[in-house]
Order: C-alpha cells, then sequence, then structure tokens
C-alpha cells in the first residue's frame, strides 16, 4: 500500500516538473530579440499553441524594432517592399513563419 502511494506521488511530481518546464518554455516574452531571430525556422516540430505563441510574441517585438534591427534579424513589417530582411536562400524574399531556408 505505501508502494503503491509512493509510486503514485513520485508520478504526480514528475508530472508537474514536465508541465512547468514546458510551460516556461513557452514564454518566449523572456527572450531577447537575438534568441527568438534564432528560434526561426525551428518550430516545425512544436505544438500549434507554441508556434503561435513565438508568432505571437515575434510579431510584436519586429512593431518596436529599429530599422537595424530589423535587417540585424531578418525582420520586415507587413507591406514592406522588402529592402528589410529578406533571408538568403529564398528566391521570393517572403519569410512565412520560419523566415529562414531550411
Amino acid at each position: 500500500m505505501k508502494t503503491s502511494i509512493r509510486s503514485t506521488l513520485m508520478i504526480i511530481t514528475l508530472a508537474i516538473i514536465t508541465a512547468t518546464s514546458v510551460l516556461a518554455a513557452t514564454n518566449y516574452s523572456n527572450m531577447s530579440n537575438e534568441e527568438l531571430s534564432n528560434l526561426r525556422g525551428t518550430m516545425h516540430a512544436a505544438s500549434r499553441e507554441e508556434r503561435n505563441a513565438f508568432r505571437s510574441e515575434w510579431r510584436q517585438r519586429m512593431k518596436n524594432m529599429t530599422p537595424e534591427e530589423m535587417q540585424r534579424y531578418g525582420a520586415r513589417h507587413k507591406g514592406d517592399s522588402g529592402k528589410h530582411g529578406t533571408c538568403p536562400g529564398r528566391s521570393n524574399g517572403h519569410h512565412g513563419m520560419g523566415g529562414q531556408a531550411q
């Protein structure tokens, strides 16, 4: 009986730790622009919620970027002519969510 309770508590503890680490990993607001930029193009295996959280944070950051930052991180505002931040290796100059050619 004690072994069963102990095993159950161990499983619950591990589940809480795992859930906490997953939630912490999706808090993109704590990352720098450079860290976020480095994640672009790597979100293919992420959950839809995680991709949406990343996309939302990246778009919010883009609104506040200077032209120099936008060029540095390969970001473009909607309606831009593509002069800032076109991605090497991408013939159409569009980023999509990933931003980098695979």
